[in-house]
């Protein structure tokens, strides 16, 4: 008899889940590294899942992708730093945000992911390193009727090192997100 009450409870939470819908979305703009003097600004892109867990928040896994621009030193022998990549897949929480509908909708994010950093010349580091990073910023939606959406949002990323430091950078993205089961 347990077995069928938690079998039933499982199956109402996830047609529940469905008829609250989910998102799949892309989005695509500017990445600037902070306090980096070895890098230039270079673009960010990626692809974005919306689960709504409960009415104004929103479970939002991503997968990103960041290349920095080269950077031009005055005086160095050589005279240019190449710009980084940046890996990273996580899961944002999105306060306030909207599964469709029409208007204008602001939200805040706060998030957590795994950034892997291919070579960086500021450290001399030859291989891929993974860390876990933290994420935090504000967008807002348009929705254009209850299936289509699109949005843009500033966050800013923290990626901490193992000497101390942390590799910090900001990126400004817009997207389109498409729900289903609306």
């Amino acid at each position: 008899m347990k077995r069928i009450f938690l079998l039933l409870a499982v199956m109402m939470i996830a047609v529940s889940s469905l008829s609250a819908g989910v998102g799949v979305g892309a989005f695509g703009g500017l990445a600037i590294p902070l306090v980096q003097d070895d890098q230039d600004n270079g673009t960010a892109f990626g692809l974005k899942a919306r689960l709504k867990a409960i009415p104004l928040f929103v479970i939002e896994p991503y997968l990103s992708f960041v290349k920095y621009g080269d950077k031009a030193i005055d005086g160095l022998i050589g005279g240019e730093f190449k710009g980084s990549k940046v890996n990273s897949y996580g899961v944002d929480a999105l306060f306030g945000a909207p599964m469709g509908g029409p208007g204008l909708k602001p939200y805040f994010i706060l998030g957590a992911g795994f950034f892997s950093t291919k070579p960086d010349e500021t450290n001399k580091v030859a291989v891929d390193e993974t860390r876990l990073g933290f994420s935090g910023g504000f967008g807002f939606d348009i929705g254009f009727g209850p299936t289509f959406s699109i949005d843009a949002r500033g966050k800013l990323n923290v990626i901490p090192q193992k000497d101390g430091g942390s590799k910090k950078s900001a990126t400004l993205t817009a997207g389109a997100t498409l729900f289903l089961g609306m």
